[in-house]
């Protein structure tokens, strides 16, 4: 028959029971403690200690599987990082225009002609036909560029004035094909304050002196 634990006793062996994991207390471990290592205690000198019983070593084989689905496993992928906001285009400025600039952009600009526009080809037929008879001739042999532009704008507008709308400007031809006034009558018939009087010029067919001669087509007065 087991006898009970002395107070002494008890707390030994919760001092021991203390030390040892997974123990509970049982009258199996008091027959550790003896008379002689408690008169030991009780003089002041600790009785040695039993054994502590070690630790349950859990050990859990390799499972195959196992292995190889914790080698399958990758750390997820880092967030991605939040997108800018993407910047809005800043307003331009205001251009600034003083006033006579903004009335010089608003006014209808007037068109200019730099050259002469040929005459429509049904009117030159006619005139060269004369069905539009040609109505008035200046010849500006002799007459050098001084003299010579001056004189073909005065006769353009007195025929202009006349109610004329077809004439003939003789140029000549020039010594050797390239004569001054031959090159530089179309152009003075093209200029842009005879726009309100020419229509159109072409080259005279040969019966009204061909390379030498111009046809001028006069518009219409309003």
């Amino acid at each position: 028959m087991k006898r009970p634990l002395k107070p002494e006793e008890r707390r030994l062996w919760d001092l021991v029971a203390g030390t040892v994991k997974g123990k509970a207390p049982d009258d199996a471990q008091v027959s550790k403690v003896t008379p002689k290592t408690l008169k030991k205690t009780r003089f002041g000198k600790r009785a040695p200690l039993p054994d502590p019983v070690p630790e349950a070593d859990f050990h859990v084989p390799e499972d195959p599987a196992w292995t190889a689905l914790a080698k399958s496993i990758r750390p997820d992928r880092a967030p991605p990082k939040p997108k800018a906001p993407p910047k809005t285009a800043t307003a331009a400025a205001p251009l600034l225009l003083a006033a006579e600039d903004l009335k010089a952009l608003q006014a209808p600009k007037r068109a200019t002609r730099s050259g002469y526009d040929p005459i429509e080809p049904g009117r030159k037929r006619r005139i060269s036909r004369e069905r539009d008879p040609l109505e008035a001739r200046l010849d500006l042999h002799g007459l050098d560029q001084d003299r010579a532009r001056p004189t073909l704008e005065a006769f353009l507008r007195r025929a202009s004035e006349e109610g004329y709308r077809s004439v003939l400007v003789i140029t000549g031809k020039g010594k050797t094909g390239t004569g001054v006034l031959r090159r530089y009558v179309p152009e003075w018939l093209g200029a842009p304050h005879l726009s309100d009087i020419v229509a159109g010029v072409s080259q005279a067919d040969r019966h009204h002196g061909g390379e030498g001669a111009l046809y001028v087509a006069l518009k219409k007065r309003g």
